[in-house]
C-alpha cells in the first residue's frame, strides 16, 4: 500500500489517505482579474517599453535628434483606471525623451527625478541641465526653493564625493585643508557628474530623498550657467538667482554655486559689479547679515574671476563691444572708485555705443548728491581714539583723474583748487560742481579736436581728381567720423550727387541708388526735405533695375510715392510699370486670332457630327 499526501487551500488542512491505487487529480480553476494588479502581458509591454526609453536616453542626452514620439504602450482593457492604481516609486510616467522645451516636459523629469528609480537618475538630470532657456522662470523657481531636509544630512551624503558645505560661519573644511598640505582630502570640484557617478549602494536609504534633491539642484545649477551663456541677455537675472540661491539652505550648495557663477564667464561680470555694492551697515550686525554677504560674495567671485579690478576686467572685454559697454555703464552704476581712470581712457572710444556708455559713467560720477564719507576708528596710545576718512570717495577719485589728464592735454580747461567744505562746516556748491565741469570742459575738447582731425582729412580726400577714388575715401573716414552731425561740408554731397549721376549715365542704377541713399543720411539731420528727395532718387534708380520683379518695383516706387505725393517722375514710373504689366496679362492680336479660328473650326465640326448623327437616325 502507498500512501500520498494532499495540500488544499481552503479549508487549510492536511489530508493523508493509503489506498492501493493512487490517484491524483489537479484542477486549476481561473477567476477574475485582480483589479490591482496589470495583466502579465501589459506589465511585460511596460518593462520593454522602458528599457528602450533608457537605451535612447544617453545619445539623446548629448544632443543627439529627438525621436518624433515616445513608445506607446497598448491599452489594457481590463486593467483598472490609473486614479485607483496606487502610486510606487517605478509607476512614475515616463519622462520626455529629449531635454525639456515646455513647462510640462520640464515637470515630468523633475517627477521622474523626485520619484523615478534611483538608479536611472542620470537620464532626466542631463536633460534638465539642457533645458531649453525658455524656461528659465520655472528653472530659477525650483532653484530657489527652500529645501526641507537638515544641512546635516546634505553634508552625509556630500561626504561621499568630497563636497564641500560650509560651517555656520561660512569656512569650507576640506579646501582649507586642501590648500594648508593636506593634498588627499577629498574635494569635489563637480558635484553634479560626481553624484551622477555614485554608486547608488554607497547612498543610506534614509538619505534616497536628499541625494535625489541634491542632483535636481546641481542639474538646475548646470542650466543656469548655459542659459547664462546661450542668452547674454538673461545673464542679469541668472547671476541675480545664482547669488540668491548661494544662502539658501543655510549655504549648502553655495561652493557648487560658485562654479555656476564662474562657468558663465564674462558676461557675469556687469552684473557681479553691481551686486558688489554693499548696503549701509549701520550696526556691526548689520555686516553678517545675509544682504552684505551676499554683496561681499558677489566681489568674491570677481576676485576669482580674476576681474576684480576694473582695468584687468576692461582688458578681458576689449575686443567685444556690447560686453565692454556693459561693463563701462555697471561701473557707473555701481561707481567704482578704482575705475575712473579707465573710463577716462574710452570717452573717445571709436565705437559711439562704447564712447556714450564710459562718458556717462564719468558723469555719474561727478553728478548728484556728494557721497557719504567712509570713515574709520584708530586707537590712540593712552586709550583714546580718533576717527578719519578711511579712503577718498569715487567723486574725489574721479575729480582727481580728470585734473590730471587735463593737466597733461589741456591746462587751459584746468580751474583753480577749491575747498568743498567752508569754514564753519558749510559746504560750497560751485565747488562741489567743479569736477562736472572739468568733465564737460574735456569731453568738447576732445570732440573739438577730433572734429578738426575729420575734417583735414576729409578736405584732403576732397582734393583728389578721381572721383570714384575721392568716394571710397570719403565712405572710409565717414564710417566712424563724428562730424556727420556738425555743419556738413556740401562739397561733400557734391560728390555723392555727381558719382551717382555717372553711375545712372553708366547704367548701374544699383550704384546709383547706393550714392543717393549716402547723400540722404548725411543730410538727414541738416535738410530733412534735400534729404528725402535724394531717397526718392534712390528709390526711383533701384526701381528701374531689370532684374528687379514687378511686385519688388512696385513696393519701392509706393514708398517713393508715399514719401512726395505728386512727383512727377515717380508718377511716370508707375504709369510705366502698369503698362507693362497691362501689355503682359493681355494676349497678342494674334493669338486672339488663332483662338477665334480654333472656336470657329469646333463648332462647325461639330455642326456637322451632328446633322450626320440626324440623318442616320432617319434612315432607321
Amino acid at each position: 500500500m502507498r500512501c500520498s499526501l494532499m495540500l488544499v487551500s481552503l479549508p487549510l488542512a492536511l489530508l493523508l489517505a493509503c489506498r492501493s491505487d493512487p490517484e491524483v487529480e489537479v484542477t486549476t480553476r481561473l477567476g477574475e482579474a485582480d483589479p490591482l494588479r496589470p495583466a502579465p502581458e501589459l506589465l511585460a509591454e511596460q518593462v520593454a517599453a522602458y528599457q528602450r526609453w533608457l537605451s535612447e536616453m544617453p545619445r539623446l542626452a548629448l544632443g543627439d535628434e529627438a525621436p518624433t514620439s515616445t513608445p506607446e504602450v497598448p491599452p489594457n482593457p481590463k486593467a483598472a483606471p490609473a486614479a485607483s492604481k496606487p502610486t510606487t516609486a517605478r509607476e512614475v510616467p515616463l519622462p520626455p525623451p529629449h531635454p525639456p522645451r515646455d513647462p510640462s516636459e520640464l515637470t515630468a523629469l523633475v517627477e521622474a527625478l523626485r520619484r523615478g528609480p534611483i538608479a536611472d537618475l542620470a537620464i532626466p538630470a542631463r536633460n534638465i541641465a539642457l533645458a531649453d532657456p525658455a524656461l528659465w522662470p520655472q528653472l530659477r523657481e525650483l532653484l530657489v526653493a527652500e529645501r526641507r531636509g537638515r544641512k546635516a544630512d546634505y553634508k552625509a551624503l556630500l561626504d561621499q564625493i568630497g563636497g564641500d558645505v560650509p560651517n555656520r560661519y561660512g569656512h569650507f573644511d576640506r579646501a582649507w585643508k586642501r590648500a594648508h598640505g593636506s593634498p588627499n582630502v577629498l574635494l569635489s570640484d563637480d558635484w553634479h557628474e560626481d553624484l551622477l557617478a555614485l554608486p547608488t549602494r554607497k547612498v543610506a536609504t534614509s538619505l534616497h530623498g536628499i541625494y535625489r534633491d541634491t542632483v535636481l539642484q546641481t542639474s538646475l545649477l548646470r542650466a543656469s550657467a548655459r542659459i547664462a551663456r546661450e542668452r547674454p541677455e538673461r545673464a542679469g537675472e541668472v547671476i541675480e538667482a545664482l547669488l540668491d540661491a548661494a544662502y539658501i539652505h543655510e549655504g549648502t550648495f553655495r561652493d557648487e554655486v560658485g562654479r555656476t557663477i564662474r562657468a558663465v564667464g564674462d558676461d557675469a561680470i556687469p552684473h557681479l559689479v553691481r551686486a558688489s555694492a554693499r548696503p549701509p551697515a549701520k550696526t556691526e550686525d548689520d555686516r553678517y547679515a545675509i544682504p552684505y554677504r551676499r554683496a561681499e560674495y558677489a566681489e568674491l567671485q570677481l576676485d576669482r574671476l580674476d576681474r576684480l579690478q576694473p582695468r584687468r576686467a576692461v582688458l578681458a572685454v576689449q575686443d567685444d563691444p556690447r560686453r565692454l559697454s556693459e561693463l563701462l555703464t555697471a561701473y557707473g552704476d555701481r561707481r567704482v572708485a578704482d575705475a575712473a581712470d579707465v573710463l577716462l581712457d574710452h570717452v573717445q572710444a571709436p565705437l559711439p555705443r562704447v564712447r556714450a556708455a564710459a562718458r556717462a559713467a564719468v558723469l555719474a560720477f561727478v553728478t548728484g548728491p556728494p557721497p557719504p564719507i567712509e570713515r574709520k576708528t584708530l586707537n590712540l596710545l593712552g586709550g583714546k581714539t580718533a576717527s578719519i576718512k578711511a579712503r577718498p570717495s569715487y567723486r574725489e577719485t574721479a575729480a582727481l583723474a580728470l585734473r590730471a589728464r587735463l593737466a597733461r592735454e589741456a591746462p587751459g580747461l584746468l580751474e583753480e583748487p577749491c575747498r568743498v567744505i567752508l569754514e564753519g562746516g558749510a559746504t560750497d556748491p560751485a565747488c562741489l560742481a567743479q569736477p562736472e565741469r572739468h568733465a564737460l570742459a574735456y569731453f568738447e575738447h576732445l570732440d573739438r579736436d577730433q572734429h578738426a582731425h575729420e575734417a583735414a582729412l576729409i578736405a584732403s580726400a576732397l582734393e583728389r581728381d578721381d572721383l570714384q577714388s575721392t568716394v571710397t575715401e570719403l565712405d572710409r573716414l565717414l564710417v566712424g567720423a563724428t562730424t556727420v552731425s556738425a555743419p556738413l561740408d556740401p562739397r561733400i554731397l557734391d560728390v555723392y550727387r555727381r558719382a551717382a549721376e555717372q553711375a545712372i549715365a553708366s547704367d548701374d542704377p544699383r550704384r546709383a541708388g547706393q550714392l543717393f541713399r549716402k547723400a540722404a543720411v548725411l543730410l538727414a539731420d541738416h535738410d530733412p526735405q534735400a534729404s528725402a528727395a535724394l531717397t526718392v532718387q534712390a528709390l526711383l534708380a533701384e526701381a528701374s533695375l531689370a532684374e528687379l520683379s514687378p511686385e519688388g518695383k512696385s513696393m519701392l516706387l509706393a514708398t517713393a510715392e508715399t514719401i512726395a505725393p505728386g512727383h512727377a517722375d515717380v508718377g511716370a514710373a508707375i504709369a510705366a510699370l502698369r503698362s507693362h504689366r497691362t501689355r503682359r496679362s493681355s494676349p497678342p492680336w494674334s493669338m486672339l486670332l488663332l483662338t477665334w479660328a480654333l472656336a470657329l473650326a469646333t463648332l462647325t465640326l461639330l455642326a456637322a457630327l451632328g446633322a450626320r448623327l440626324r440623318a442616320a437616325s432617319a434612315d432607321r
